[in-house]
């Protein structure tokens, strides 16, 4: 879960108290962030953000020293409720007076909601979460099927704006055969924002329960009326693109699933195909791109292809060269979207080698 800075402690200064033993005169920073218990379903084991920053000045007293006695709330969610599964409380405070805000350092954890800081404290090394951290990772169920280069993309239901569907596709099973199925997992939206994932996974049945021409290393988009005016909502369509076969010879069917109530797909229908894989995607202003990957291997380029109507057809020049260059050649990377800006993540830039370099390109 990406982290809100909004689910935090509401920190503040409840005291200070003169006493023999506490912190030298000048400024202090403080924070504090609270930590989740092991069964929580968003952080497991993990940290929130941290509170907004609090400055105390602490004055000079001939023989004496000044003692802090922190107070917070607790972090609520949007709609005001106790988040559950809190477990303690880490609080972080400059390590010398005059410090630089931001430099707030671990000096203390705590199951309660308070603090008195008499500067003895050691300070550690570990800082506050960045704003943009994401939580823990949580282990969600095996999917059904083992599979190996699949497809992946999320769509909501059409009848219902608070569930959508985590679908993974395609790819080679155990045994290194091609697949030709998916599978899709459930994912409420509470009233307060958070997710809940169902327990199982549910395996494509129906109309739509295989997909032609069985591949992996492809990759999926998933489309609605966001993306293209041909679409109505609340309709949306997953989009499997062409890969390679097991033998790794090109697969280069594209084929379109709707969603339906419950998550399965409709009635799959082949689309206008091409020859790639390990590609990057992006479903953005009436048009579906790809980026690197032909041939099924590393390359620079980009294609798109434009919706035509009626939903969900393709135009019948699909595939077009985009007329950009990566700066680097791209294959079995990885892709995200968001606003306008779409990222291109890691694969093989050339001589099989793995990438940490990260392009940005703007539909």
């Amino acid at each position: 879960m990406t982290l809100d800075p909004q689910e935090v402690p509401g920190l503040a200064i409840n005291d200070l108290v003169l006493q023999t033993v506490g912190l030298d005169a000048g400024y202090w920073f403080y924070r504090v962030s609270a930590t989740f218990g092991a069964v929580d379903v968003d952080n497991p084991l993990g940290d929130s953000l941290p509170s907004r920053e609090v400055i105390v000045r602490v004055p000079a007293f001939p023989g004496k020293k000044v003692q802090v006695i922190l107070s917070w709330t607790e972090p609520v969610d949007a709609l005001g409720n106790k988040l559950p599964n809190v477990s303690g409380y880490k609080v972080y405070r400059t390590k010398l007076a005059n410090g630089a805000a931001g430099s707030e350092v671990l000096i203390a954890t705590t199951p309660t909601l308070g603090f008195s800081d008499d500067g003895t404290a050691v300070a550690g090394t570990e800082t506050p979460l960045p704003l943009g951290s994401m939580g823990k990772w949580l282990t969600l169920p095996s999917m059904a099927a083992p599979r190996k280069g699949p497809t992946g993309a999320a769509a909501f239901d059409p009848t219902n704006p608070k569930r959508f569907y985590v679908y993974a596709g395609l790819g080679l099973d155990a045994s290194n055969t091609a697949l030709g199925s998916y599978e899709f997992l459930r994912v409420d939206i509470d009233v307060n924002g958070h997710q809940k994932a169902a327990g199982a996974w549910t395996t494509g049945s129906g109309a739509g329960a295989a997909i032609p021409q069985p591949r992996w290393q492809a990759a999926a988009w998933s489309v609605d009326a966001t993306v293209s005016t041909t679409i109505a909502a609340p309709d949306a369509y997953i989009f499997f693109g062409g890969g390679l076969t097991a033998a790794g010879a090109a697969a280069t069917g594209v084929h379109v699933g709707k969603v339906v109530a419950g998550g399965d797909l409709g009635a799959i229908a082949a689309s206008k195909p091409f020859s790639a894989a390990g590609y990057g995607v992006c479903a953005a202003n009436n048009q579906l791109f790809t980026f690197g990957g032909a041939g099924g291997a590393p390359s620079k380029g980009a294609t798109s292809a434009s919706f035509a109507g009626p939903a969900p057809a393709l135009a019948n020049n699909a595939w077009n060269s985009e007329g950009i260059q990566l700066l680097q050649s791209r294959y079995l990377m990885g892709s995200a979207v968001q606003s306008a800006f779409i990222f291109l993540i890691g694969g093989d830039t050339g001589g099989g080698l793995g990438s940490n370099t990260t392009e940005l390109v703007v539909w």
